[in-house]
């Protein structure tokens, strides 16, 4: 049985190259230096900022720690769709059996 997803998401690898690119422009950053410091060839960070190709979570949120922003700075390349929604309720209960 495969598990049913209610949210689509995707995200525009071009717009995120280009702010990528503007955070780092405006950090004073060099892409050589941006690369070094990631720990990733200059050619990986040139792909990313002209868009032909996708960095990793862990690379994007080393980018904000170095570039001094946060995740939502680069929120216009993702895009998330809720396809359909279904409300359960939940019960969380601590160690010692309260309700919360």
């Amino acid at each position: 049985m495969s598990k049913k997803s209610y949210v689509e998401e995707s995200w525009d690898v071009a717009v995120l190259g280009k702010l990528i690119r503007k955070k780092r422009e405006e950090a004073g950053m060099r892409a050589v230096d941006l690369a070094n410091c990631l720990e990733v060839r200059v050619q990986a960070v040139s792909n990313w900022e002209n868009g032909h190709a996708a960095l990793s979570a862990i690379n994007l949120i080393k980018l904000c720690l170095l570039l001094g922003c946060d995740f939502m700075a680069f929120k216009e390349a993702f895009k998330f769709e809720v396809k359909e929604t279904q409300v359960t309720k939940r019960t969380l209960v601590w160690g010692n059996g309260e309700n919360v």
